[in-house]
């Protein structure tokens, strides 16, 4: 599956038995004749597709989104400006309520279909790493963002405040086997062949084994993991952000890092 160019719908389960026994196929069930439908879909496109190149052009312009992130989205976005443009009436403006992240405060506002979907396709990228972990490169990205966060709060706690990285493919076989694991992967697929394969691709550099003996080596910056996390939409662990112009290492030297894991601490 090419998740770059799909969007993964989690399906939820329900009692309700009309909508567990419906099937699509059984045309009978659906409350409007399908033929007439589908006929009446196709024409609206076809008649209005010249003048969707504009909103697309605006969707390019007003989403958060950008590149590969923003591909599945992009003729969803355009067609959600498209009905709000020929929306006069604010038909299509609804109600939302959202928790705040106190966990009781509600939050009450009025968004237009833009809005929401918009806000969808950006709250998507935080959750879309648990979708779609069949994707080999994401896993190995998540990985390394763990893998580094460990390395990085040992590094805090001694006044260090390093950038540049050296990881084996050793130890990104062991934690991307944890991650599947814990993901209800398949942990026992990942191979060492494949991870090398991936970081390959990622163009990390190969250093010399020492020896020539042992695992293969790979030197990354923090750069780097903050480009392929933004390439692949995905959540930049907040202490692997940049530091601001007037950090300094000696300031963070009783930071205390999260309680170790099945990871390792």
């Amino acid at each position: 599956m090419d998740f770059d160019r799909s969007i993964v719908i989690p399906l939820v389960r329900t009692a309700d038995r009309q909508r567990t026994d419906a099937d699509p196929l059984d045309y009978q069930a659906w409350p409007h004749d399908h033929r007439q439908l589908i006929d009446d879909l196709w024409a609206l496109a076809l008649a209005h597709l010249p003048t969707l190149h504009t909103y697309e052009r605006a969707v390019n312009e007003k989403a958060r989104l950008a590149g590969r992130t923003l591909e599945p989205w992009r003729a969803i976005l355009a067609v959600a400006l498209w009905l709000e443009h020929h929306d006069p009436q604010n038909r299509l403006r609804r109600i939302t309520r959202r928790l705040r992240d106190d966990g009781y405060t509600l939050d009450t506002t009025e968004n237009g279909l833009w809005e929401r979907l918009e806000g969808l396709s950006v709250r998507y990228q935080t959750e879309r790493s648990d979708l779609e972990t069949d994707d080999l490169t994401v896993l190995v990205i998540r990985t390394l963002c763990i893998w580094t966060t460990h390395k990085i709060t040992q590094a805090i706690r001694r006044g260090d405040n390093p950038s540049t990285f050296v990881v084996t493919t050793d130890e990104v076989v062991t934690f991307a086997k944890a991650i599947a694991e814990k993901d209800d992967g398949e942990p026992a697929t990942i191979t060492h062949r494949q991870i090398g394969r991936a970081l390959g691709h990622m163009r990390l550099a190969p250093l010399p084994r020492p020896g020539g003996q042992g695992s293969r080596r790979w030197k990354f910056t923090l750069d780097d993991l903050a480009r392929w996390n933004t390439a692949y939409g995905l959540p930049l662990p907040r202490i692997l952000e940049p530091p601001p112009p007037d950090y300094s290492p000696s300031l963070l030297r009783n930071f205390e890092p999260p309680p170790p894991d099945e990871f390792g601490g």
